[in-house]
């Protein structure tokens, strides 16, 4: 399919060496704001309203703008990349964009949609989405331990998009392998490849197609052989800029969720039940699950088989549960009303202590960053751990939660101020701690690119990918103490970035 693009580029503000602060004056009839249908029909002349494009040439989402575009005018808020961002927050930079340089900035498909000559604010009523701490938009990682101990970390080449395994076989030696090469998955765009393991011994990863939204999963069946499936293709999943989770419930079936690109930020469910059959089903319009925006939907199961996922609202910020009770059906309650969840970013993760006590641990957005742990034991509470604790306010990707074999239930983030990797964790039977992991173990620093894998020894590695290496994959590890291996140095994994 052949889409006409404009690129658009960032208001020159810089002359001589001087800053100059420039008061925009629109040409009588220009427009400075422009419904919604029509930065419809602008999208559609751009990108073939796809709000989710990213084909690699520089210029990103439904309106094409390119990234220096995008921070110029605040995008920055929403999401690092323009096709990240839901399609009202990508309306609301180009209405700034419209104001600040007129139609001009798509000389073709302004006029061609009417932009000049419509006055209507595109929301009127709707709160703009809560700003968010840019997050790393490429450079994720995942990972996940498949039944016969072989590690896989997965991580996006810096060059070229490639899904990229980094593995270690039990009892064998670490290796790393390009899977858009030998596979065929796309380049992909957009938040950390999802992992997940079947109860049948099958693992995977699920991506978002750079090119066109796709979601797509690549997985290794027990036994068998890599493969890769474009879902939008096969049962219809929409498009997404890449926010994807996955969780696998008591009855074997695995539920995919992702947040829409091209229908406003909705909450899609894709689910395989364990009779091999595909369905998907929209989760805003049919349990009334809020339009969400910021980091990835994330999944979880509970010890009593309810299966869900955590959100954050796109209008106000709260932290929202979607959920289906073991044998009932799906509903969903509001984390920042119910339990006290301070308003979030929509970085966040769960987590099942060995009691069973379910942990949402999220980054607010009012609060400079803190991190908050939202708990059900038996009831719901919410404790901020950045004043119980004193970890570090935290930015770039989401908490990164974990589990390890003695009971210690936990959670890895950034240092905000300093990129220090640190981790707060709860020993069982203990008290809340923590400890800044690149003083004690040498992790480098990172924008907030974590997992956790726990090994069937029970050895715990955190993955991160450094902001100051080169996007370095490195892997920091327990065995007698801490310690820290260069990925990229020592086994070849491409920088991630």
């Amino acid at each position: 399919m052949t889409t006409r693009r404009r690129r658009i580029p960032a208001l020159a503000l810089v002359a001589t060496g001087l800053i100059a602060c420039v008061t925009p004056v629109l040409a009588t009839g220009e427009a400075s704001a422009a419904s919604v249908a029509t930065w419809d029909k602008v999208a559609d002349c751009e990108s073939s309203g796809n709000w989710a494009i990213n084909t690699g040439n520089g210029y990103y989402g439904g309106l094409q703008f390119s990234r220096s575009t995008w921070l110029s005018y605040g995008g920055g808020q929403y999401a690092a990349y323009p096709h990240q961002a839901t399609k009202q927050q990508q309306i609301l930079i180009g209405e700034k964009v419209l104001a600040g340089q007129g139609q001009g900035a798509w000389p073709t498909c302004g006029p061609k949609a009417g932009l000049g000559s419509d006055h209507t604010d595109p929301y009127p009523s709707t709160t703009p989405p809560p700003a968010a701490a840019p997050a790393p938009s490429l450079g994720d990682t995942g990972s996940v331990v498949a039944e016969d101990g072989t590690q896989y970390t997965f991580t996006r080449d810096a060059a070229n998009g490639h899904l990229q395994v980094t593995y270690l076989p039990k009892g064998g030696n670490w290796a790393t392998a390009d899977l858009t090469n030998q596979v065929g998955t796309p380049a992909s765009a957009g938040g950390a490849p999802a992992t997940f393991i079947q109860q049948n011994g099958t693992i995977g990863v699920t991506t978002a197609d750079a090119a066109n939204g796709h979601l797509r999963i690549t997985y290794l069946p027990k036994g068998g052989n890599w493969a890769t499936v474009d879902l939008n293709g096969q049962i219809g999943t929409p498009v997404t800029g890449g926010g994807v989770s996955n969780t696998v419930a008591p009855d074997g079936t695995l539920y995919i969720f992702s947040r829409g690109s091209a229908d406003g930020g909705h909450l899609s469910a894709t689910y395989l039940n364990s009779a091999g059959t595909w369905a998907t089903a929209d989760m805003t319009a049919t349990v009334g699950t809020p339009v969400s925006a910021g980091g990835a939907p994330s999944a979880f199961v509970q010890k009593d088989g309810t299966v869900g996922v955590v959100t954050a609202n796109a209008a106000n910020g709260h932290v929202f549960m979607t959920y289906l009770p073991n044998g009932g059906q799906w509903m969903g309650d509001d984390m920042t009303t119910l339990a006290g969840t301070p308003v979030s970013d929509g970085n966040i993760s769960n987590v099942n202590a060995a009691d069973g006590t379910h942990y949402i641990f999220s980054r607010g957005s009012m609060n400079g960053g803190h991190l908050s742990a939202t708990y059900a034991a038996p009831g719901w509470a919410t404790v901020d751990m950045t004043s119980y604790v004193g970890t570090p306010a935290s930015a770039g990707g989401a908490p990164s939660a974990f589990l390890q074999k003695d009971g210690t239930v936990g959670v890895v983030t950034a240092n905000a101020a300093n990129g220090h990797v640190y981790m707060t964790y709860l020993p069982s039977g203990g008290q809340w701690t923590g400890a800044d992991m690149t003083t004690l173990a040498g992790t480098p620093v990172t924008g907030g690119s974590i997992s956790n894998a726990i090994a069937p020894d029970g050895m715990h590695y955190i993955f991160t990918v450094g902001s100051t290496n080169g996007g370095h994959l490195s892997a920091t590890y327990a065995g007698t103490s801490w310690a820290t291996t260069d990925m990229t140095s020592y086994v070849g994994t491409p920088a991630a970035g």
